[in-house]
Order: structure tokens, then sequence, then C-alpha cells
């Protein structure tokens, strides 16, 4: 029975383990290009309407901004919602390198930080459960070995 109980702990373990790590690094990543971004101001110029599996329809918005040459850039949006975070015409921050204006991203806190997050939640999730059998394989093994107080 103990044998059942170990093998998934330790699958959870590793796994909240490698979540975490995936997280600590795409954080990393994201803050890193933050402090080395410009921010400037953009205009939503498109939703793309996206059908799912269910057939229900998600909303990326397309943003056009100039950087700090003049150059007009665009910016297709990763994270899709419905209903729609944006109408055309609205006008949103953007954060771009300099270097590399095309790696542009909405600022907001979704297209930041959601993955980083995302990992960061599966990894918690991964960690409680994998202590929480730990635990149980404790107190099992605790009750199995005979007391040693002595009577008097």
């Amino acid at each position: 029975m103990r044998l059942l109980l170990k093998i998934p702990a330790w699958l959870l373990m590793s796994s909240a383990i490698i979540f975490l790590t995936v997280s600590f690094f795409l954080y990393l990543h994201t803050q890193k290009f933050i402090q080395s971004a410009n921010r400037t101001q953009g205009t939503i110029t498109q939703l793309i309407e996206k059908k799912d599996h269910d057939t229900d329809s998600l909303y990326y918005p397309v943003c056009t901004f100039q950087d700090s040459r003049g150059n007009q850039h665009q910016i297709y949006s990763s994270m899709g919602s419905y209903p729609p975070s944006y109408k055309i015409g609205d006008k949103i921050s953007v954060l771009y390198q300099p270097n590399n204006p095309e790696k542009a991203m909405i600022d907001n806190f979704s297209e930041k930080w959601f993955l980083s997050a995302m990992f960061a939640g599966g990894g918690l999730i991964d960690l409680i459960f994998a202590s929480a059998l730990f635990l149980l394989l404790f107190f099992m093994h605790r009750k199995q070995q005979p007391s040693s107080q002595t009577p008097i």
C-alpha cells in the first residue's frame, strides 16, 4: 500500500519542482524584458475572433504602435477573451525592446505574467498534493511502528 502512495507522491513532487522552476525562469525572463523595455501608447486596430474547441468565440486584440524611431509595428496578442477585453480604437500601453520592437507586448497583467502564474499555480497544487501524500505515508509508518514506551 505504501508503494502505491510513494510513486505518485514522488511524481507529484518532481512535477512541482519542474513547474516551479519553469515559472521562476519565465518570471526572470519577463522581469528582464520589462526592465529594459520602452513604454509607449498603442491603439487597438483589430479584434481577431477565433473559435475554440467548444465553438465559443475568443477575441484576440491587435495593437498598432509607433517606436522611438517613428516606425509602425503591430502586436498580435496571444491572450484572447470573451467578452473582448478591448474595443477597436482603445488606447493602451505597450512595452517593446528598442533594438527589437517586433517582440513587443501589451502592458497588462495577463500578457506579462499569465504563463509564469499558470506554471506557479500548477507547481503549488502539485506540491500541496505531494506534501499530503508524504504526510499520509509518515503517519502510516509511525502507526505501524511498535510503541517504545514500556508500562511501569
